[in-house]
């Protein structure tokens, strides 16, 4: 998925193992509780469009 987000692209990409398994993938099929599931995808969707919630610079270079 790419999100267009001032001038600026980001992208999320699924990490895979060296075997092409995805851990990602499977942990969130694993959950039982669909609204925690479905709160966790909200969440990383926010993330992709640019929201990253309330955070804040820790020092330079860091």
């Amino acid at each position: 998925m790419t999100v267009t987000y001032n001038s600026q692209m980001y992208e999320l990409q699924d990490y895979l193992t060296a075997d092409e398994k995805d851990p990602y993938a499977a942990w969130l099929m694993s959950l039982t509780d669909r609204q925690a599931r479905a709160r966790v995808l909200v969440r990383i969707n926010r993330m992709a469009s640019g929201n990253l919630g309330d955070v804040k610079p820790v020092g330079e270079g860091v």
